[in-house]
Order: structure tokens, then C-alpha cells, then sequence
């Protein structure tokens, strides 16, 4: 199996499950509240699910036309060598890809900011919550100065068969800028919840989740220098799993409880059906003490 193969193959996976995730999360959202009443973090995930279908398509377009892993400068000079248009049409689709990348990534992360405002609302850890919001912002700016003025000049330059400079072909300005803020902000929504393990009065099971939805985030920061088209496609993925995965918990746990109320309500009136009237109100101020 050829590595665009495999892209492909894997690609399709991870887009899949996160289609079904976004999907799940909406239709969820959908009948609890109404069409009308979706929040702004599902509308935003709509968003990022737009920019994530346009990130993965012309990711893999940009394996097909390159034929190979674009990892070095001499992988590049023989794409150039067999098919210059090759080689420009795929480099048009990694600028695609990455602007792809760029925006469902801070989408996400903009409506795990939205989650984090709802949770310390009326508490002083909203004013950390707004910090990280206007970090995650200034991010998102620097991250889209970067790609338009730090990957090449000029920026035509990104697809021309003879580049005008490395930067061109490495783009390692613009990534070392990208990873400063990424990282750091993924670090900071990380550090975020455990200040709220600490200082407030959530249940233990609650502060646990929090943590672990934080570092599922930070868990997307690329430590083995796996081919970029393959980590970005794992990068993107976790992200909109991270955003979903929370809200569907939310959802079946709801569900769960109901369901779970609904058979003891029916039991209790199977019970109660069948005692006389002074065991019946005993059975009923014992409930009330058990649910107080």
C-alpha cells in the first residue's frame, strides 16, 4: 500500500467518525432545544466542521498531486523536475489544507472557550476564562498574519516551480510562530480546568472530566515528526472529537437519568398500588427524604 493510499484509507476514518460525532452532537442539541435554540458553540462547530471537510479533501489532494511525502526540500525538486504542474497544483492545495487547519482548529478551541465561560459563570475564574478567550483570538490573528506574509514573499512564491527563497518550501518561520501560540494556548486550556479542580466545589467526577477533556487537547501536539499530511489529518480529528465528545456524554447521561427515573416512578406506583393508604404516604415521605 502506497502512503497516498493510506492517507486516503485514514483520512476517510477519522472523518468519518468525526462527521458522525458532529452529527450526533447537533441532532442532540437539535431536539433538545430546537433548531432555534442551538447555542453559539454548535453554530461555531458547524463552522469548524466546514473548514475541517475543507481541510481533509485538499489534504489529500495535495498527497495525490506530490505523490509523495512532502518532508524535504529534495523530495520537492523532483516533483519539480518530472511535473511542474503537479507541483504547483499541489502546493495551492497544502495552502488550502493548511488554512483548513488553521481556522477548525481555533474554532474548536473558541467553542471549548464558550463551554469554559458557561461552567465558571458568576465565579472568579471567569476572568481567567476571558483572558484565554482573548489569547485564543490574538492566536488565531497571529496565526493568519503568519501564513500570509511569513511562509513566502512574495506570497506567489508558495507555488512557483523555482521559489524565491527556502521559506518557500520549509515555511519554518511560519511554523515556529503556529506552534508558539498553539502549544501555549493548548497549555494554558489545560492548566485552566485544574485551577478549577482546586479552587472551586465541583464534584470530584465533574473536576475529573474537565481535566480529562483538556488533555485530550494537549494530547494533539506532534512529538514524533510523523509525515505532516498524516499528523495534520490526527491533529484536526482530535479536536473535533475533543469539542463533541463532551456534549454527547452530556447527552446520553441525561438520557440515562430519565430513563432511569421513569422505571423507579413506574416501580414506586406498582408498589404503592398495591399497599393500603397509610403504608403509601410512609413510602412517599421516605422518597421525598431519599431525593432531598
Amino acid at each position: 500500500m502506497t502512503d497516498v493510499q493510506h492517507l486516503i484509507i485514514e483520512s476517510a476514518i477519522w472523518y468519518s467518525i468525526g462527521i458522525v460525532l458532529v452529527g450526533l452532537r447537533l441532532g442532540g442539541q437539535a431536539r433538545r432545544y430546537g433548531i432555534q435554540g442551538l447555542k453559539p458553540e454548535d453554530y461555531g462547530m458547524i463552522l469548524a466542521t466546514l473548514f475541517y471537510t475543507l481541510f481533509i479533501v485538499n489534504n489529500v489532494a495535495t498527497a495525490v498531486c506530490f505523490s509523495v511525502g512532502v518532508d524535504s526540500t529534495e523530495g520537492l525538486s523532483q516533483l519539480v523536475d518530472n511535473s511542474s504542474d503537479l507541483y504547483v497544483q499541489g502546493s495551492k492545495f497544502a495552502l488550502i489544507a493548511e488554512q483548513g487547519t488553521i481556522n477548525t482548529l481555533y474554532l474548536v478551541k473558541g467553542c471549548m472557550m464558550v463551554l469554559y465561560h458557561r461552567i465558571t459563570e458568576g465565579r472568579r475564574a471567569q476572568i481567567a476564562a476571558k483572558i484565554l478567550s482573548g489569547y485564543t483570538l490574538l492566536g488565531w490573528v497571529v496565526n493568519q498574519f503568519a501564513y500570509f506574509f511569513m511562509t513566502c514573499q512574495p506570497f506567489s512564491g508558495n507555488w512557483a516551480p523555482d521559489p524565491p527563497s527556502d521559506q518557500c518550501v520549509s515555511w519554518q518561520n511560519y511554523l515556529i510562530l503556529q506552534a508558539a501560540f498553539n502549544i501555549s494556548g493548548d497549555c494554558a486550556m489545560l492548566v485552566f480546568p485544574i485551577r478549577l479542580f482546586v479552587q472551586t466545589s465541583y464534584p470530584l467526577k465533574q473536576k475529573i472530566y474537565l481535566c480529562s477533556i483538556s488533555c485530550a487537547i494537549v494530547n494533539k501536539i506532534n512529538i514524533n515528526g510523523t509525515a505532516w499530511q498524516f499528523w495534520n489529518v490526527r491533529q484536526a480529528s482530535t479536536a473535533i472529537y475533543v469539542a463533541n465528545i463532551p456534549i454527547l456524554a452530556s447527552m446520553v447521561r441525561n438520557f440515562v437519568d430519565k430513563r432511569m427515573a421513569k422505571r423507579i416512578q413506574q416501580s414506586n406506583y406498582k408498589v404503592e398500588s398495591g399497599l393500603p393508604s397509610g403504608v403509601v404516604a410512609d413510602v412517599k415521605i421516605y422518597d421525598r427524604i431519599i431525593t432531598s
